[in-house]
């Protein structure tokens, strides 16, 4: 398929009320809150702010910012680190745990609504691609 029709293609599909729906909640939850409530979340145990910080590509004092408001809504809590008093472990809380899989669900099935006009070979093409994409954007 050409440049331009591949292009027209991609205007037409995300002039669609699902698929602007999808890159709201998708670009929402590409915000570094986000991304921290799901370390916090598949790390029970707690994580420490730097290692928040390191693994959402913000500054520490930038993480310190958005920990304040996490707690602060209850989705978060600071606890001393038993292993070593000087620092902090940061755990989720029950809301921001449910939070979280709330927004799941909500992208689940804008996507499910975008991809299920797709047949099974398209389906899988679109799946080969994204891989790909995503490898090249891993290589960046």
């Amino acid at each position: 398929m050409e440049k331009m029709a591949v292009e027209s293609t991609l205007e037409r599909l995300f002039a669609t009320e699902e698929a602007t729906s999808l890159i709201d909640e998708l670009s929402t939850r590409r915000k570094p809150g986000y991304r921290v409530l799901d370390l916090l979340v598949k790390n029970p145990d707690g994580v420490t702010p730097s290692r928040l910080a390191s693994e959402c590509g913000v500054s520490t004092s930038r993480m310190t910012v958005l920990l304040n408001h996490l707690q602060f809504l209850g989705f978060a809590r600071r606890t001393r680190n038993k292993s070593d008093q000087r620092s902090f472990m940061v755990t989720a809380l029950p809301k921001g745990r449910a939070l979280l899989e709330e927004n799941k669900k909500a992208i689940s099935k804008a996507v499910n609504g975008l991809v299920a006009i797709l047949s099974e070979e398209e389906l899988a093409e679109l799946v080969r691609l994204m891989g790909k994409l995503s490898k090249k954007k891993g290589e960046d």
